[in-house]
Order: structure tokens, then C-alpha cells, then sequence
């Protein structure tokens, strides 16, 4: 099967980090002295996920950016820490869901807002590293913001560098803004619902296909 599957990483490989970088975002925005409603917070950083780490701590603290450099510092220790991941478990049944995918000659590739060095940990630990034939992330690999999602960039290079048509090439996420992403690279769009996104957000949204997780994939790419 000729197709290329791009995947976004939290919450739609693993589960439980989205949550964790969130209370690092918090605790790093608490820290600086800075007191904000959790929920107008939570709306920002949401709106800018995937942007990069500065720029989403630039975006939740846009009336205090003096202090977004300390927030940021703190918020890179949290995720540092060496109990970090503990409790990250891989989505149900995505490895079963990858390593059919990949039995049926699909392509399957990660592009990540994460650090690679936490992707290659997870990937390393879940035993499903091989599976993926490129990975980018937007932190690591990508130094100009204005190409991170919802740009295409990562997403065009990607496909571009693995040779196949827009037609074939699908990118799922859990995001609003790996949809955007999707829809701006003239690709097929994928939402799961094992991360930011709900049924109504997939719903207005539009993606061209909705799953509650990527262990549904199969079903509906290779039946």
C-alpha cells in the first residue's frame, strides 16, 4: 500500500505527556511571580501548541514577555527532570495499530513540536523506533518559528523527501493545529480524540477523517 502516514507524537503515539508539559508550563509561569485564570492559560498555550516552547510561554504571558526567559528556563528543567515521562504510556493498541500499517507497506514518519531527544526516549522505550522511516521536530530541527505548525514546512519536507503525491500522504493528530497543519499542506487529515481534542473540536474543525485513537487506523486505511 502506497501511502505516507505522518504522525504527530503526543497524545496521539503516547499518552500522558500533554498533561505533563502542561504543568510544567504552569509551574513555570507560577514561578516568575506571574498569576493568571487557568483557563484563559490553558486557552493560550493550546492556541499556539506546537509553535515552539518560547513562543507558546510568549503567547499565554503576552503582558509580562520580561519575564517569559525565566519561565522558559524552569519550564526546560521540569522537563528534564528524570521522572519526567514516568506514567507516558503508549496510546491502546498503537503498536499493534503501527505494526500493521507497516506490514501493509505503508510509510510512517513523526512530525513533533517535542524535543527529539523525548521522542527518541519514548520511541527507544516502547520498542517502536524502527517503524518510522523520518522524524522531525519543529524544536529541534526547525530554527524559524513562522515554519512550525500550523505552517506546512515540516509536513512538505517530510513528504517531499520521502517522494509521494498530497493523495497519499496523511497526517494524524490530536490537535487543532495538526489539523490546520494537514489542511495548509493540501494533505488528508486524521483527528484522534486521545489528546487536546474532543468531538466537538474535531467537529468544527473538519478533519477528513475523526478516530478515537490511532488503534482504529487500520480499519479504516486497510480495509
Amino acid at each position: 500500500m502506497n501511502k505516507l502516514l505522518i504522525f504527530d507524537f503526543d497524545g496521539t503515539i503516547v499518552t500522558g505527556s500533554n498533561d505533563k508539559y502542561m504543568a510544567c508550563f504552569a509551574e513555570a509561569i507560577k514561578s516568575t511571580g506571574v498569576k493568571q485564570d487557568f483557563d484563559i492559560q490553558y486557552r493560550k498555550l493550546l492556541e499556539s501548541w506546537g509553535k515552539g516552547q518560547k513562543e507558546m510561554l510568549e503567547n499565554a504571558m503576552s503582558d509580562n514577555l520580561d519575564k517569559v526567559d525565566p519561565a522558559l528556563e524552569y519550564f526546560e528543567n521540569c522537563t528534564l527532570a528524570s521522572n519526567f515521562f514516568t506514567g507516558v504510556t503508549l496510546v491502546n493498541g498503537a503498536k499493534k495499530a503501527l505494526e500493521e500499517l507497516k506490514g501493509a507497506g505503508c510509510t510512517l514518519a513523526i512530525a513533533s513540536g517535542s524535543r527529539r531527544s523525548a521522542i527518541n526516549q519514548l520511541l527507544s522505550e516502547f520498542k517502536i523506533a524502527h517503524f518510522f522511516s523520518k522524524i522531525i521536530s519543529s524544536e529541534d530541527d526547525i530554527q524559524d518559528p513562522a515554519q512550525r505548525k500550523p505552517n506546512p514546512y515540516m509536513l512538505e519536507v517530510i513528504r517531499t523527501e520521502l517522494g509521494f503525491n498530497k493523495p497519499d500522504t496523511y497526517y494524524i493528530g490530536d490537535a487543532t493545529s495538526d489539523i490546520e497543519t494537514a489542511k495548509n499542506a493540501g494533505i488528508n487529515s486524521i483527528a484522534v480524540l486521545t489528546g487536546h481534542m474532543n468531538k466537538n473540536d474535531a467537529r468544527v474543525i473538519s478533519p477528513d477523517i475523526v478516530l478515537s485513537s490511532i488503534a482504529e487506523i487500520t480499519n479504516v486505511l486497510l480495509s
